[in-house]
């Protein structure tokens, strides 16, 4: 056989994908040619493909030195490099495929690929919109582009990116994937579900699809479905912890507890292998120590700011502002658990003294309570429709001085935009409950029961500790006037009612345990659940069945509007806490409304926020430090009808005075908070962790 009739083989052999009698015949003819362009760079792409980079750009690189003048050597080349995690080696092939044929889409496109990875985000959408300039048609670029203006916070944008590309090719399932997490991203769900469903349809074992329509099943509440979509995920990749992660979230909001253990142990022990990260909200569920929170907090933080460009600088003044410009970042002003605390908040501040801003992130739902933060703040700023940069740069361009993250790593989190730092004090407060491990958060604020000096080495931040609680108060909450009847709310006319309302992702097989003892204990007693949802309730029921307990003794509240909530609160005898995610605005509720609290502290912030609140509110004897003391006490209280009418006096009493619901003195505090770190900065002197004295 000739050479030509040899190479003619290879390719063909190459083409159909039969890459090791391709390579064996490669090699054979440069051994009689060792200067055949054609066949080093061939090869040089089987090389790379089996994941032998090094070997790739050594062969590619022979085949440019014979012939330099093909940009297509240069853009394997840059595949190769790509491979080996050289981002600018990589950059540099295809700006040399460019200098030879400046009409060339493709080695536009591969330019974009390469800045993307280098996180250069504007420049990759500019080096796509030229490829799609030299060729309008041209798919892939499309979807590239649309990949770079979702990351850089342009969903909009990006869904018209992918509706390009799907016109010219309806076949491409990575296409329709990344169309659903826009759609996802914009909250049409039902849009997004059916862009994933079509992705799997053209690929059935496409794991990252089924693990985005698990993320959109459970959105919608439809646990069944989702947790399926992520069984489904992982029989295809039982590695992707991803999939993992949010099958045991869901497991928890569903309370399966069969198979959840075995789930969870492999979860933690990836973790504490540093074999995969996890997403730091959900570790909060989970059992993790206070060290390995903040490992995950840096692990998820160091990816997001060696992303972050620009960085902003900032020179600290000669002198304190006259006004000093404080900036909320939140998703969440909307019907949320934060926004029910920080109903206050902006019309406390003193407006002559500090310059308030609503810096929203979050969709407008339309809400009363969106209209109004609109109404109470005299700079509510939407930013959601901008990108990261665009948003940095308002921030910046305002000229805030504190800008307090109320947001964290929890849903709608937009992390990116605090890691260009545009403000020089940034600080992470009240809507995430642990460390955010980021470099870019100069402080926490806490307290002395959440925070004490010996839990400080578990925080990144410095620690900023308020005098009696880190947690803000609307003394507006209302309490509807009418007490629904026992009946009303399918309890029974006698017996002694132990209360949760936390969302059920909190209820843990252990602290269930104990609720199922106090109630086999206390005859006629019931258990008051939230009714979250229903595939939770009726595990919760056959659970308290496979313990013993008549299953109709747990009693599930229907959702109301909150002051209907509230004033349920005052059929209740003794609100029980869950663990180790305690209870935080439930518990505020709960107090607010006169019902006392039992709970238990750990390590964690999560762990210790009821904690604080009781403290605040007077009733510290509440607080216990480990299950057997937290089921004694319970037992204890069931069985002393005096006590407990006690503590609900004490708490109707007091509450007007007590420390927890002093919204006035809360916010007092936190400027003196935001004054204290300005002086710090103003000083030339980094974030140091400090006590706010009570004045």
């Amino acid at each position: 056989m000739d050479d030509e009739a040899q190479f003619t083989l290879a390719l063909t052999h190459h083409q159909a994908g039969r890459l090791d009698q391709a390579a064996a015949i490669y090699r054979a003819l440069l051994a009689a040619h060792p200067r055949h362009p054609d066949a080093l760079h061939l090869l040089g792409l089987i090389e790379n493909r089996q994941g032998r980079a090094c070997a790739a750009v050594d062969l590619i690189r022979q085949a440019i030195a014979l012939r330099a003048d093909v940009p297509g050597f240069r853009l394997s080349l840059a595949d190769a490099h790509y491979a080996q995690g050289d981002w600018l080696a990589a950059e540099q092939a295809c700006r040399a495929a460019i200098a030879l044929d400046p009409t060339l889409a493709t080695a536009h496109n591969h330019l974009g690929v390469m800045l993307k990875g280098q996180n250069r985000l504007q420049d990759a959408e500019q080096a796509y919109r030229v490829a799609l300039q030299l060729h309008p048609d041209y798919t892939e670029a499309w979807s590239n582009l649309g990949n770079v203006l979702k990351q850089s916070g342009k969903p909009h944008a990006a869904e018209q990116c992918y509706r390009e590309a799907l016109r010219r090719d309806a076949k491409t399932p990575e296409t329709w994937n990344n169309l659903g997490n826009a759609l996802q991203h914009l909250s049409r769900m039902d849009e997004a579900e059916a862009a994933y469903r079509q992705a799997i349809a053209l690929k059935p074992d496409f794991v990252e699809a089924w693990y985005n329509l698990g993320i959109v099943l459970g959105e919608s509440t439809r646990l069944e479905e989702a947790i399926a979509a992520y069984m489904q995920a992982l029989q295809y990749d039982f590695g992707n912890t991803s999939a993992l992660d949010e099958l045991v979230h869901l497991m928890l909001r569903a309370c399966l507890w069969e198979g959840l253990q075995a789930a969870l142990d492999e979860l933690m022990r990836r973790f504490r292998a540093r074999q995969a990260d996890l997403n730091p909200y959900s570790l909060l569920d989970l059992p993790a120590t206070a060290a390995e929170q903040l490992q995950c907090g840096k692990s998820r933080a160091e990816k997001i700011a060696a992303a972050a460009a620009p960085r902003f600088a900032h020179t600290p003044p000669a002198a304190l502002p006259a006004r000093i410009r404080i900036g909320y970042l939140s998703y969440d002003y909307r019907p949320h658990p934060v926004a029910f605390l920080i109903g206050e908040l902006f019309t406390l501040h003193d407006a002559e003294k500090f310059e308030v801003y609503a810096l929203s992130i979050g969709p407008d739902d339309a809400s009363p309570a969106r209209q109004h933060f609109r109404d109470s703040c005299a700079h509510f700023i939407d930013l959601a429709p901008l990108s990261h940069i665009e948003a940095a740069r308002t921030i910046h361009d305002l000229g805030i001085h504190v800008l307090v993250d109320l947001t964290g790593y929890t849903t709608g989190a937009r992390t990116e935009i605090l890691a260009m730092r545009p403000a020089p004090i940034q600080v992470n407060w009240l809507g995430y409950p642990a460390t955010s491990g980021a470099p870019f958060m100069d402080y926490i604020v806490a307290d002395r029961t959440i925070i004490p000096p010996e839990l400080e080495r578990f925080y990144s931040e410095a620690v900023v500790r308020l005098p009696d609680c880190y947690q803000l108060n609307d003394r507006r909450r209302p309490v509807a006037a009418h007490t629904p009847s026992r009946a009303e709310c399918g309890l029974p006319a006698q017996g002694l009612v132990f209360a949760c309302f936390n969302h059920t992702h909190k209820i843990m097989p252990g602290i269930f345990d104990i609720w199922m003892r106090l109630l086999d204990k206390t005859p006629g007693s019931v258990l008051w659940l939230l009714e979250s949802n229903a595939l939770a309730a009726a595990n919760l029921r056959r659970e308290a069945h496979a313990r013993g307990i008549d299953p109709m003794r747990i009693v599930f509240a229907p959702r109301q509007p909150l002051a209907a909530h509230l004033a349920r609160y005052r059929l209740a005898d003794l609100a029980l806490d869950t663990f180790p995610y305690t209870s935080h605005t439930t518990a505020s509720d709960a107090l607010w409304a006169g019902c006392p609290l039992l709970t238990r502290m750990g390590e964690t912030f999560a762990s210790r926020v009821a904690g604080s609140l009781l403290h605040a509110a007077g009733l510290a004897e509440l607080v216990t430090q480990s299950f057997a003391e937290y089921e004694a006490l319970a037992l204890n209280l069931a069985s002393d009808a005096a006590r407990l009418r006690d503590l609900k006096q004490r708490l109707e009493a007091h509450r007007a005075a007590a420390p927890l619901f002093n919204a006035p003195g809360r916010v007092r505090d936190l400027e003196h908070a935001y004054l204290q770190m300005l002086v710090q900065w103003i000083a030339g002197k980094p974030a140091a962790a400090f006590d706010v004295q009570t004045l």
